[in-house]
């Protein structure tokens, strides 16, 4: 073969393989190619892995040539376009899930974060002083309380208040319409006095993460109480950890 038909034959198959290269990306409506591989964790679905990269369903699914069920499978890659890392989303565990399985209402828009300012207690215990001293006719006013080891509660356990149960509002902001529209998490401690634990913070990742991704609260909507517009507090104190909280929420994958 002579010089001039190889280098003919070479922009050949350099024209052929630019032409399919652009037919894909024009076919599935993409200005680039770069993006990262996913490799799906047990419990994982299109839409959280969606909603965690913040990349649209419909086009994960056709640059992946997915089903119309937009069904995976446990250890299959999924290419991410546009993402400029990997994410690690946690795996959703049996507490976890039952946590979320009680909520169904798509209300939600922030998650308010306290402490009780008490050095010990449990979910009971501010039920019980909730209903006798503030009157609160349906009792606990938060949504989840997270224990520190005090009244025979393990340390770092999330008990379920009734008003998640039952999707009622919460008695625990009235600051920004907290009580109707922010879920209520309270950490039992005084945090101008002392800092969280090491597992009430590690449960507090793990319950507010799997929050923000079922019911799209964004990141800049997890507050604090004092961070409600129009509230008067310093709850939940100086030294509860927020910037280590922001980080680790972003880590998996909280926008």
């Amino acid at each position: 073969m002579g010089t001039g038909r190889k280098i003919n034959t070479i922009a050949a198959v350099i024209f052929l393989t630019a032409s399919i290269l652009l037919l894909l990306i024009t076919s599935y409506g993409l200005a680039t190619v770069d993006g990262v591989y996913h490799r799906v964790k047990k419990g994982e679905t299109v839409s959280l892995i969606s909603h965690v990269y913040g990349v649209d369903m419909e086009t994960i699914r056709k640059v992946n040539r997915l089903p119309s069920s937009m069904r995976i499978r446990t250890g299959q890659k999924l290419f991410i376009p546009g993402a400029e890392k990997a994410i690690k989303i946690e795996p959703v565990d049996r507490e976890i899930r039952y946590i979320l399985r009680c909520g169904t209402s798509d209300r939600w828009e922030y998650i308010v974060v306290h402490h009780s300012e008490t050095t010990e207690g449990n979910a009971r215990v501010f039920d019980k002083y909730h209903r006798t001293k503030k009157h609160f006719r349906y009792g606990l006013g938060y949504h989840f309380v997270i224990c520190n080891g005090t009244y025979r509660r393990k340390d770092g356990l999330i008990e379920v208040g009734s008003r998640w149960r039952k999707q009622m509002d919460g008695a625990h902001c009235k600051a920004g319409n907290g009580n109707r529209i922010g879920i209520g998490i309270c950490l039992v401690g005084d945090f101008n006095k002392s800092r969280a634990t090491r597992k009430q913070f590690e449960s507090l990742v793990r319950l507010v993460s799997h929050l923000c991704y079922n019911y799209g609260i964004p990141l800049e909507n997890v507050k604090g109480h004092k961070e409600m517009s129009g509230a008067k507090t310093d709850c939940p104190g100086k030294y509860f950890p927020w910037e280590k909280l922001r980080k680790a929420l972003r880590e998996r994958g909280c926008k």
